[in-house]
C-alpha cells in the first residue's frame, strides 16, 4: 500500500511540474538553461520504474 501511495504521489508531482512548465512556456518565462527541469524528469522516471517494478506493475 505505500509503494502505491508513494507512486500516487510521484505521478502528482510530475503533473504539477509538467503543468508550471507549460505555464511558464505560454507565458513566455522559461529560463535559458532548461536542463534542471529535463534533470528532474529524468529522476521522476526511475523513480517511477523502480516504484513500478516493486509493485510489480509492467510499464507500457
Amino acid at each position: 500500500m505505500a509503494l502505491a501511495r508513494a507512486l500516487l504521489q510521484l505521478g502528482q508531482i510530475a503533473t504539477t511540474l509538467r503543468d508550471q512548465a507549460r505555464t511558464a512556456e505560454l507565458a513566455g518565462t522559461l529560463p535559458e538553461d532548461e536542463r534542471p527541469l529535463e534533470d528532474i524528469r529524468h529522476q521522476l522516471a526511475a523513480i517511477k520504474t523502480l516504484l513500478m517494478k516493486g509493485l510489480g506493475v509492467r510499464e507500457r
